[in-house]
């Protein structure tokens, strides 16, 4: 049976959010692996954000008696004494279980249990125009008509296109979390191999469609504090948002209705002016030469997007293929701070009204 203990330092509020510690003790004869495991899977009262991030477990005191460690060997030092009272302490902070974000950038959809964590930082890409493309003007006046600008020491030729970096984080993901987000032969969701040089089919964290490239990502393997599954993997992807605007500051559409993103390019068609233009790739199988399968030899010529679409709602798990993958985030309609819940089954350590 647990009993809590009085603790110093119980709440500490610092530049990591808020810290809590709790202290238990339980007699020798409780299950103490159960009493653990409660603890682990527990979260702060009032607070399902704040979850475990260390538990220690020991003697209650140092003037516990040992009741014995049994022989010591080379390898083990013998096993893990056993003592008459036990003492378990836990620490409790933060996680971005359930986390408001700037209505910007509406939050995507990630597996339950899981932390979702954004970072951005701003670049730019520099595009290189026709000298057909510019037009002398004062202040912002052009005149297509007017004569194409000679090329002198004062020229430019180039346009700086803004590209802001999104770093998505998924941490805390389980081994079948991460399966599923990579698996697409069983239609849970899609190799991030192939995810690489697409661009979203659909708005996405804002970014309205084809604007938004997935460049790479990153897996590593990190632990959290459980005595059974402590082996979780983080799951970050860098997308790149290519922002083209129209004078007023509105995405920019091209000719053919579409929004100007990583699919076009500025083309001069003419000596008097040119436009933005989706760019397709030909694909001429029929001057193809050694080993081919028949069905793309008979190909004369084919032509695909640059940079083809693909779904971004579902990036880490299958079941965002029923979330909404626009303008409404995955946890857009909970407030900031710790309400809320993020489905996760905790056990409750306190009364009802925590």
């Amino acid at each position: 049976m647990l009993n809590e203990e009085p603790v110093i330092d119980q709440i500490t509020y610092n530049d990591q959010g808020v810290i809590g510690t709790r202290k238990w003790s339980l007699d020798q004869g409780d299950d103490l692996d159960g009493a653990v495991l409660m603890i682990c899977e527990s979260h702060w009262p009032g607070s399902p954000d704040m979850l475990p991030i260390n538990v220690q477990v020991g003697a209650f005191w140092e003037g516990t008696v040992i009741h014995g460690s049994g022989q010591q060997t080379k390898l083990t030092i013998g096993p893990l004494p056993t003592y008459g009272k036990y003492g378990i302490v836990a620490h409790y902070q933060l996680h971005n279980l359930v986390n408001c974000w700037p209505e910007k950038y509406p939050k995507p959809w990630h597996p339950k249990g899981t932390t979702l964590s954004l970072r951005i930082r701003s670049s730019g890409q520099s595009l290189l125009v026709s000298p057909a493309g510019f037009r002398p003007g004062t202040e912002g006046v052009c005149n297509p008509e007017s004569p194409i600008m000679a090329m002198n020491p004062a020229s430019q030729s180039t346009i700086l296109i803004s590209i802001t970096e999104y770093h998505l984080t998924c941490d805390r993901m389980t081994l079948d979390q991460v399966n599923k987000a990579f698996d697409s032969e069983h239609g849970y969701g899609m190799d991030w191999d192939l995810r690489e040089n697409t661009v979203n089919e659909a708005p996405f964290m804002g970014a309205v469609p084809g604007t938004m490239l997935f460049d790479n990502y990153e897996l590593d393997e990190i632990y959290v504090p459980h005595p059974i599954t402590p082996h979780r993997y983080r799951l970050t992807a860098l997308l790149r948002q290519r922002n083209i605007v129209d004078p007023y500051g509105h995405p920019l559409v091209a000719c053919d209705g579409q929004y100007v993103g990583w699919n076009h390019d500025y083309v001069v068609e003419s000596k008097k002016g040119g436009a933005w233009r989706f760019i397709n790739l030909i694909h001429n199988y029929q001057n193809c030469t050694g080993s081919f399968n028949d069905q793309a030899s008979q190909a004369t010529v084919g032509c695909s997007p640059r940079y083809p679409s693909a779904p971004f709602c579902n990036l880490f798990g299958p079941d965002a293929t029923e979330m909404e993958c626009g303008s409404v985030g995955y946890m857009g309609d909970v407030p900031c701070g710790n309400t809320g819940s993020d489905g996760s089954i905790f056990t409750e350590l306190c009364d009802e009204n925590n």
